[in-house]
């Protein structure tokens, strides 16, 4: 335990020396630093516009199945600005603008179990989802912190779900369960270990439950970061 503790700390050490390295030699001192804190946890700080393949080709790296991966749609920023109708939900739409969710939904679309980044514990660069053992049972327990809200309903915007392997349709109401995860290229290593830990739970599961791997690259690109409209082309 004792040379493990030597370790960690070591790495630690070098990376803090890094960064003062690189902020002698780096006149932008902030991009420099998002750079290296990004690094450091196995993401991009450059967000990219993706095509279908390319996005194929990281689901591919992040162990996400073919039919079970989706796109965002662009019009999803509207969908959360349709909801706020009273300052109390902001909180609430807020978190739906994360870019890494799990979001477990029952069978009439009531969101029963929800996890986002922001109520991760930040560890040793990496983000720790599975705080109490959570995952051990399907559906999750509760993130700590975070409860699930009666605002956000899986029937109300599944339509913004874009499959990239085949048409179907997903609005009936055929499932126990439905498993929506937010993912992203750019978030890199936390993407795949958030994507890991709900594949291994989903192994836990009885049911007929369908799985949405959905990739918002696109949407991050666009509408959050380029402050666009829906509509890439304008």
């Amino acid at each position: 335990m004792k040379k493990k503790k030597l370790i960690i700390w070591g790495i630690v050490l070098l990376f803090i020396i890094g960064i003062c390295v690189g902020m002698y030699y780096n006149r932008d001192k902030s991009e420099f630093i998002k750079r290296i804190f990004a690094a450091a946890y196995g993401m991009s700080s450059d967000v990219e516009k993706l095509e279908n393949q390319e996005i194929i080709k990281y689901a591919e790296k992040f162990n996400v199945p073919y039919n079970d991966l989706y796109q965002l749609d662009t019009a999803y920023s509207s969908f959360l600005t349709s909801l706020r109708k009273d300052t109390i939900f902001d909180d609430i739409i807020k978190n739906h603008y994360q870019p890494l969710q799990a979001m477990y939904f029952d069978k009439d679309g009531k969101l029963i179990s929800y996890y986002i980044n922001c109520y991760t514990d930040p560890g040793l660069f990496n983000l720790k989802w599975d705080i109490n053992n959570s995952f051990a049972v399907f559906p999750p327990a509760h993130q700590d912190g975070l409860e699930p809200d009666t605002l956000f309903n899986y029937f109300k915007f599944n339509h913004l779900f874009k499959p990239l392997s085949k048409k179907e349709s997903i609005d009936e109401k055929q499932y126990d369960n439905y498993v929506v995860v937010f993912w992203t290229a750019f978030l890199g290593r936390q993407s795949k270990r958030l994507i890991d830990i709900v594949q291994k739970n989903r192994k836990l599961s009885t049911g007929n439950v369908k799985y949405f791997f959905v990739n918002i690259d696109n949407y991050f690109y666009y509408d959050v970061f380029k402050q666009g409209s829906s509509n890439p082309e304008e």
